[in-house]
């Protein structure tokens, strides 16, 4: 019973999105390379994309850089200062 419950946890974490929301809710604020998804399908990225921006810091407009929550954007657009 432990390696069913350990092959559902291993699961949830290779979700593409769920790190994104995780850092939002320690209060980073979180830049997410829309064009490296990892999502088989179209509808998994635009679930994705839409979890992202409506979590609890919520981001619906798509605000670039709004504090302690998620953007969206493309992985050429992404500077590390």
């Amino acid at each position: 019973m432990a390696s069913a419950r350990h092959a559902s946890v291993k699961k949830k974490l290779r979700s593409p999105f769920s790190r994104p929301v995780g850092a939002t809710l320690r209060g980073y604020t979180v830049v997410v390379p829309t064009d490296a998804s990892l999502a088989a399908t179209d509808y998994e990225i635009a679930i994705g994309q839409f979890q992202i921006l409506n979590q609890n810091s919520a981001n619906a407009n798509n605000e670039p850089l709004k504090p302690r929550a998620s953007t969206l954007s493309r992985s050429d657009l992404i500077t590390f200062q």
